[in-house]
């Protein structure tokens, strides 16, 4: 593994332990969060996939623009962290575990095709 492998590998690790922190002290459940990097020139983005229990709380938090103020405090998280933004940039999907259960039979896999 190279040094910006390890280095973004690091950074997603801490970006998403101070986001489940913040996550717990505001409220907001979260199901899960899968952060999908490659690391690799060819394969450049990285996509962090945010799972709310239900279809319900995923709208809930849209209709209060938590989904913003996640992803802008993510991305802070990241960078405070030295992620490598510039050569692997950033996207975030928000899902319900919700529709993984009912729509890909719980398997995320299934999701991720």
């Amino acid at each position: 593994m190279t040094a910006t492998q390890l280095q973004g590998e690091k950074a997603l690790k801490s970006a998403e332990g101070r986001f489940r922190d913040w996550a717990a002290s505001n409220a907001v459940s979260i199901e899960r969060v899968l952060p999908l990097a490659s690391f690799e020139e060819s394969r450049p983005n990285t996509v962090i996939y945010i799972f709310f229990p239900t279809d319900s709380d995923l709208e809930r938090h849209r209709k209060a623009r938590k989904l913003q103020e996640i992803e802008t405090l993510y991305r802070k998280w990241l960078t405070e962290a030295l992620y490598p933004m510039d050569r692997f940039p950033v996207t975030f999907e928000f899902v319900s575990d919700q529709l993984i259960e009912e729509a890909y039979g719980g398997s995320i896999y299934n999701f991720l095709r």
